[in-house]
């Protein structure tokens, strides 16, 4: 990964410092002073409430004529306040950048009026205009300052501080648009928590309402809500959200299922790339990375989700007590080389289709049972494959104190769990088992590592999951049986278990229970110590019609092959096992 891919170098270039427009003649030098701002917007306040920069009843002169001149169109680039600029007859046309403290703000974070004037002088501004804010500026947002301009740029490092608990401190409501290097404060952890179950008021940093927003090098801190794309009632798709390089800190939280991000999209193709979350000790919020598809009537009742996701999340660090660190409840994402660690619940949730979740670091949960949530009790994971078909996990290194280091259940039919590698995590934790499967079946687990100690009981565990294949694995070191197969009576399970090495357990190598039609075969079941714990290769119980071949099975604590009540079990060219047909 040492190539940047092409999408952070277009940022790289979108995001470079702004620099003011060469041609500072054709821009009014004259003071604007917040009183002849003030006056004006008295003149034109009903039209401004009604939104834009409009001519006002008194006169036919507009907002922006009275603060900075009317142009003739003729000019000679010393305009003046009668106009004498130069450029096409209307300044508000040819603006192309707005410094925030020349309106007239008091910029302290205290002030509710600054906002207002910022509005005023975004609702008249034309398309593609620079909004900046510098560094020394701060701006106390009572009600959230309103983006509608179409490709508007809002840089600077100036600040925003949310100043009211049901609010954002920016919308962006116009397509297009771009916000870099701003600040968004909370200091007073304004936030409310009420309503029913996703229907409570939301406050915080950022909501966006349009297509192509990019929210690139800000910093967000102690928020409810980082930053939400909201498709709203009208279930409105928006496409091409940009989040790149933003610093979220101390996310709180609200103790519920429905609030608590720090990044939060609905419905959107999105790409969340290199942004560092983490939440404040104490506190109790929900995820770190949401993405979420639309519910369109007709795809089902209540999780119902429509092929819409088509994201990229690369690259994130998300620290901390979230329920979650990452969750994809949509179809179609990448999520790759991310780092995720101390969530309470699971690492990483998937609920669409077609994801891959790759070169992943997750410090899985350190818990059994969770610690938040009362009433939900969760199965604690480091990656939850929940549901959704045909679901990738590769190239994960994820390390251990959860229930389970990866899981898939049973709604997650075709699973690929391949090149993981599970451990210990540095405080010596291990999880109970590492990699578990729930009925998923027709899923692959291949080529993992599980290494010693990173496991008290199984390693693989698969709970009554049809055609499955086991491949190529390195398992060793846990507390119980490396791999175990547990089936049902009178099922045909027609499992696969292929060139695994298996050793030094506690237990047995391969244990298989209530699982027909088994194929063992090139498997390395055996204990290579002088002081061997795992007792046999292979133990089977009720498992019928298994074909036994190429194996070794010799170097255990007490017996290669245990197996009772097991009927047609043939068995040839395996090390430290004779050949022959076992009835009973």
């Amino acid at each position: 990964m040492g190539t940047k891919p092409n999408e952070l170098l277009e940022a790289d270039e979108r995001l470079k410092a702004p620099e003011k427009p060469a041609a500072t003649a054709n821009v009014p030098r004259m003071p604007i002073s917040r009183r002849n701002l003030l006056a004006a917007a008295g003149a034109a306040g009903a039209a401004l409430l009604s939104g834009g920069w409009v001519h006002a009843a008194s006169g036919g002169q507009s907002v922006i004529e009275a603060v900075y001149g009317k142009g003739n169109g003729n000019g000679n680039g010393n305009g003046n306040g009668n106009g004498h600029g130069h450029g096409n007859g209307n300044l508000a046309n040819s603006l192309s950048w707005i410094n925030v403290k020349s309106l007239g703000i008091v910029g302290d974070g205290n002030t509710p009026g600054d906002r207002d004037l910022i509005q005023a002088a975004v609702a008249g501004a034309p398309e593609g205009v620079t909004l900046y804010f510098p560094p020394d500026v701060d701006v106390l947002c009572v009600q959230a300052l309103d983006i509608t301009v179409t490709g508007m740029r809002i840089t600077g490092g100036g600040k925003l501080r949310l100043g009211a608990d049901n609010t954002y401190a920016m919308r962006i409501m116009a397509d297009d648009v771009t916000v870099d290097g701003l600040i968004f404060h909370n200091p007073n952890e304004l936030k409310r928590i009420d309503g029913d179950h996703g229907r409570g008021t939301r406050s915080g940093a950022i909501e966006i309402r349009a297509h192509r927003a990019t929210i690139a090098q800000c910093r967000i801190d102690r928020m409810l809500i980082g930053i939400l794309v909201n498709s709203g009632t009208a279930a409105i798709e928006y496409r091409g959200t940009r989040i790149v390089n933003n610093q979220i800190t101390n996310q709180l939280g609200a103790g519920r299922e429905d609030l608590g991000d720090a990044i939060c999209i609905f419905g959107s193709d999105a790409t969340v790339v290199g942004n560092y979350i983490t939440c404040k000790p104490g506190e109790d919020p929900r995820i770190g990375i949401n993405f979420e598809s639309l519910i369109h009537e007709g795809w089902g009742s209540g999780h119902g989700h429509a092929d819409d996701g088509h994201g990229t999340i690369q690259g994130n660090v998300v620290v901390g007590p979230f329920r979650r660190g990452i969750h994809i409840e949509t179809s179609g994402v990448t999520a790759v080389g991310n780092t995720v660690k101390g969530q309470t619940w699971w690492g990483f949730m998937n609920y669409g289709d077609r994801n891959v979740i790759a070169d992943n670091i997750v410090e899985s949960p350190p818990y059994k049972t969770s610690p938040t949530g009362p009433g939900w009790n969760p199965v604690i994971c480091g990656i939850n494959i929940h549901r959704g078909k045909a679901v990738i996990v590769e190239g994960n290194t994820v390390r251990g104190g959860s229930a389970q280091g990866i899981r898939i259940d049973k709604e997650a039919s075709g699973a690929i769990v391949k090149g993981n590698q599970l451990a210990q995590a540095e405080s010596g934790a291990s999880f109970t088992h590492g990699i578990y499967l729930v009925e998923a079946h027709g899923s692959i687990v291949e080529g993992n590592v599980i290494a010693p100690g990173a496991c008290s009981d199984r390693g693989i565990s698969i709970w009554k999951a049809k055609d499955i294949q086991i491949s190529g694995n390195y398992v060793a070191g846990c507390g119980s049986h490396g791999i175990k197969l547990e089936g049902g009576l009178d099922i045909r399970f027609d499992s696969l278990i292929h060139g695994n090495i298996v050793k030094n357990n506690v237990g047995s190598g391969l244990y298989l229970v209530n699982n027909s039609f088994a194929t063992i075969s090139g498997n390395v079941l055996t204990d290579d110590r002088a002081n061997k714990t795992q007792t046999t290769g292979l133990l089977m119980h009720n498992s019928d019609d298994c074909l036994l071949y190429g194996n070794g099975l010799d170097g255990n604590a007490t017996a290669a092959v245990t197996q009772t009540a097991c009927e047609r079990l043939i068995a040839f060219g395996n090390r430290g096992y004779a050949d022959g047909i076992v009835v009973t």
